[in-house]
């Protein structure tokens, strides 16, 4: 009759072996798996989440929400029982047995008094029977017989008593057994879930014997709870059924007076017991329903980051074939083909063919040039981009509400009240825009980093090979066996750099696959161990804690922006206003003769300056022509100057208009104006009749002004400047005419501007018929203009705009590359180390020095390339191995604020004339040559001055420093 109740209890079973056996079929399947062979992650992976489905399916269909589920199958009576019920009597009257009225053992003391009192009514009784059975003999009657008392028995109440409230209250603890053994199974089979779970996440092997043991310990306790309800439900009438009959023997007397089992008793303990049953049903319900939805927690993000994994999976096998067939591929051929050059050209055989069939036609026409246009075309971009675009997606599709216990441990819970809503939204975007997001941008960047460097490394072998045929081709007359064993060094150099590059796309792609599934890995491992019970409200509001102080910290970032920004121009303008007032108390006490004492240009840098050319021709001569300071005509080099070529532009296109467009442009010594001018010519020399002339030395006198002139204009016969401007007006045809270095039309004495006024009546009277295109130096300008208001006789004064760090090393670097050497830099000579340099690693210090010296490079030279690429010659201290260590030399210019009025004047001298003779300088200063030739040779022996064909010039390696002591003494500006 408690078949119902029997089945329903083993209903409860049936979603613990419904999990049970998918967990089963689970391990089968990696067994299977790993038994043929085919036990790599990424199919274990699959598989898994082919079999999580079903799982997943039963979490979703099962304690799915807070309330509990009706109770009706446990407290509900079946059929069978009330027929049952119904079989026995309303009412039995039934005599007493003689228990009833002894004192038993386990009697309550209020039982005893009360049947003793009851024992002693009936004895009483009897002993009054006695004596009327006394008179019934006598009268002949038949005595009544000595009888213990009777008493109503009603058996259906008993009967709903035992069979229906009595199996209730056996059967509770019983099912709350079988509810707390589930709820065992359920963290079991989860615990076992995550462990598979992380393995297979995290890319390592799963246990599958311990898994297995797992399993089959679950599946013994599920048997376990099997027999418990087969074993409490078998016979459990007939245990009853002695229960019921101990309670009819009793019903009625003092020990179970009938009120027990009134109907209304009854009504009250069914109610009592249904309440303790659901209670308890309640809270076991609220633990489970706690327990699954953790799991299904777990199991959303589960699929998202399988998802994510295989689409990682997908792009890494994209980058590896990018890579590795597209790239390694090609370039494996460049290589070959560069070793096998270089073995040719070592053995001195079929050079000429070598260099036109290899090094010309097969690597720099098609072979290098077809692997550039590999590289950019090659989107390696768009494998990162599609990953975080897919994890972005995929994430936000997640459902974020879900409902937890406060406290992590199921079993505390108990009510719903102890649940709390949670939203994890902030532990998945935080996670993901830490682990994902910032991880695959930083890898994307370093992707397109070494994109660039291959693409940079690959040109440079090209530049190498090129630069190396091109100095085998263009070699002169004469020149020994070393040039061609230069030639052939460089084509080794390209070959060792091919090499190079060979080996760093290997390993580009080894560790751009490895990198990517460290942070699959990583990613998976951080959002397991957020989401765990343990640590999900920590990560949570740590979470939002690094957001705040994320949002604080950009705050905090752009105030001290704007600040430093306002600060930085102060800063500058104390320290330029400190050393201006240094170095003016230093000359106004010279010039005031209260110096105690003199400083000398120091010996050592008196050696450094003096012995530059020396060191420099130490250089390979390939590296020497590729740093020579020479103007451009090819825009390899060139640091490209579009805005400056504009302007020249516009100032042409005005004069091809008929208006009034001379053009001068201003410049440093070595700034580039003579490259800038190559370019112009380039761009529109073509549409008129050119003629370009860079004055070298000094033009005095109208006589010498007509001379040249008359080299500028062969067909004209002139005799002085005026009969110059009358032929070339009464010309038809219009040209261009370059003027470089205008400032030889004057020196600064007595009558030593009037070729520069001839000069300008020139430009001015002809404009209409030539384009005067002329170059200045700068500080020679500053000086016409501050005393010939020079700028008044040009429509167009066009300044060379400045270089920045990055232009400078721009330049150099290009320069470099094509010689193949590597570079090492060495600390500088007033270097320091400090702890965090030493904890660098070599890269590291190499890419610290490196910075190092460009920026103190730069501070040295500023926008003076030709200073530059001289620095940047004379640092090399070595070459071994095809490298060259490079060291800043640090060098005292104090000397220079110890110098007298005289020698300061005298550089002054040299600044605005660029360069000057014995003969010059005695003019300008009323010196005798004798006097003027002391001067310029206690210079140039100290390395301030260098001479060549009898002029003087300003040692590059002082020029930056000179001009920044005459500026602070106002001399220039």
């Amino acid at each position: 009759m408690y078949k119902k109740h029997h089945s329903s209890f083993l209903t409860l079973l049936e979603l613990p072996e419904a999990l049970l056996s998918c967990f089963q079929g689970m391990l089968k399947a990696f067994s299977e798996s790993v038994a043929s062979g085919n036990g790599a992650c990424k199919e274990m992976r699959v598989i898994y989440k082919e079999k999580c489905l079903c799982i997943q399916e039963l979490l979703h269909n099962n304690y799915t929400s807070q309330k509990i589920r009706s109770n009706e199958h446990f407290l509900a009576r079946s059929s069978e029982i009330d027929a049952f019920i119904e079989k026995f009597d309303e009412v039995e009257i039934r005599q007493q047995s003689p228990e009833r009225f002894t004192v038993l053992a386990n009697d309550k003391f209020s039982i005893r008094i009360r049947k003793g009192f009851k024992r002693g009514v009936l004895r009483v009784h009897w002993r009054m029977l006695i004596l009327l059975n006394f008179f019934r003999r006598l009268l002949r009657k038949s005595p009544l017989p000595l009888a213990y008392w009777k008493h109503r028995i009603v058996l259906k109440n008993i009967a709903e008593l035992v069979y229906w409230i009595g199996f209730l209250k056996v059967t509770k603890p019983v099912l709350e057994q079988v509810m707390d053994g589930n709820k065992e199974i359920f963290l079991a089979l989860k615990k076992l879930d995550e462990q598979i779970e992380r393995k297979l996440l995290t890319g390592q092997q799963l246990p599958l014997d311990e898994l297995n043991q797992s399993l089959i310990a679950i599946e013994e306790q599920l048997g376990r709870q099997k027999e418990r309800i087969n074993d409490h439900f078998k016979g459990i009438q007939n245990r009853l059924t002695p229960v019921f009959n101990g309670i009819a023997e009793k019903y009625g007397t003092l020990e179970f007076p009938e009120k027990m089992a009134g109907k209304k008793n009854l009504l009250r303990k069914q109610e009592e017991l249904n309440r303790h049953i659901q209670h308890e049903l309640r809270g076991q319900y609220v633990q489970s329903f706690a327990v699954f939805e953790h799991w299904r927690l777990k199991y959303s993000l589960r699929f998202a980051l399988l998802n994510t994994s295989v689409q990682i999976e997908e792009n890494i096998q994209g980058i590896e074939s990018k890579i590795g067939e597209v790239l390694i591929q090609n370039y494996s051929r460049i290589e070959d083909r560069l070793a096998k050059a270089s073995l040719e050209l070592q053995s001195g055989r079929n050079t000429d063919d070598v260099v036109k069939s290899i090094l010309q036609t097969e690597l720099l026409e098609n072979q290098i040039p077809h692997f550039l246009n590999l590289v950019l075309e090659t989107d390696l971009a768009s494998c990162y981009d599609a990953i975080l675009t897919y994890c972005t997606t995929e994430w936000e599709e997640l459902p974020h509400i879900y409902f937890l216990p406060k406290k992590p441990d199921f079993e505390k819970i108990r009510f719903p009240n102890q649940l709390r809503e949670t939203n994890i939204t902030d532990i998945l975007r935080g996670n993901l825009e830490e682990n994902i997001s910032l991880s695959l941008s930083g890898e994307k960047s370093e992707m397109m980093r070494e994109l660039q460097n291959a693409l940079a490394n690959s040109n440079e072998v090209g530049e190498i090979i090129d630069y190396s045929v091109e100095y085998y081709q263009t070699r002169e007359l004469g020149e020994d066996s070393s040039t061609y064993d230069e030639f052939v060094n460089g084509i080794e150099r390209a070959r060792k750099k091919a090499e190079e590059n060979l080996s760093f796309l290997k390993s580009l792609k080894a560790n751009s696959i490895a990198k990517l599934a460290e942070i699959n890995y990583g990613f998976n491992e951080k959002m397991l161990s957020a989401i765990t019970l343990e640590n999900l409200f920590d990560t949570q509001t740590e979470m939002l804690r690094r957001k705040r102080i994320k949002e604080v910290k950009n705050s905090v970032i752009n105030f001290f922006k704007i600040l430093s920004s306002r600060g930085e121009k102060g800063i500058h303008f104390f320290q330029n206003a400190f050393q201006f007032t240094r170095d003016k108390y230093s000359f106004l006490r010279s010039l005031l003769g209260l110096s105690t004492e003199s400083e000398a240009i120091a010996s050592e840098l008196s050696n450094y300056l003096s012995e530059t050319e020396i060191a420099i021709s130490r250089l390979p001569l390939m590296y020497q022509k590729l740093f020579a300071t020479v103007p451009l005509t090819e825009e390899k080099f060139s640091i490209g100057r579009p805005q400056v070529i504009h302007q020249l532009g516009l100032a042409y296109s005005n004069w091809t208009s008929g208006k009034f467009s001379p053009t001068c442009l201003i410049g440093e010594t070595g700034s580039g104006s003579t490259t800038t001018l190559n370019f112009f010519i380039d761009k529109y020399g073509h549409q008129y009749s050119l003629s370009r002339h860079s004055i070298s030395a000094r033009i005095t006198g109208e006589a010498e002004f007509s001379k040249y002139f008359k080299s500028l204009f062969p067909e004209l016969d002139f005799e002085s400047p005026l009969e110059l401007i009358t032929q070339i007006n009464q010309g038809r045809s219009r040209r261009i005419i370059i003027l470089e270095n205008i400032e030889k039309f004057f020196i600064r004495k007595r009558g030593g501007f009037d070729n520069l006024h001839l000069l300008f009546r020139l430009i001015s009277e002809t404009s209409n018929r030539i384009f005067w295109l002329c170059s200045c130096k700068i500080y020679a300008w500053q000086y016409l203009n501050y005393t010939q208001d020079i700028a008044n006789y040009f429509a167009y004064v066009i300044k060379l705009d400045t270089m920045d760090k990055d232009k400078i090393t721009d330049v150099i670097v290009k320069r470099h590359k094509p010689s193949g050497f590597k570079l090492n830099f060495l600390p500088p000579s007033n270097f320091k180390a400090k702890r965090n340099f030493l904890k660098l690693s070599e890269k590291e210090k190499q890419n610290f020095l490196k910075e190092d010296f460009f920026n103190r490079l730069f501070a040295f030279a500023q926008n003076n390339l030709t200073l530059a690429l001289i620095f940047w010659m004379r640092s090399v201290v070595k070459v071994e191995d095809n490298i060259f260590f490079l060291q800043f030399k640090h060098l005292n210019y104090s000397f220079l604020t110890a110098m007298n009025t005289t020698q300061i004047t005298s550089l002054h001298a040299m600044l605005i004339h660029d360069c000057i003779t014995v003969q010059e300088l005695a003019e300008i200063f009323s010196w005798t040559e004798q006097e003027s030739f002391e001067h310029l040779m206690v210079f140039k022996d100290d390395g301030i001055l260098n001479k060549k064909n009898g002029q003087f010039t300003i040692n590059p390696l002082l020029y930056r420093q000179l001009v920044e002591h005459l500026k602070s003494l106002n001399f220039v500006h």
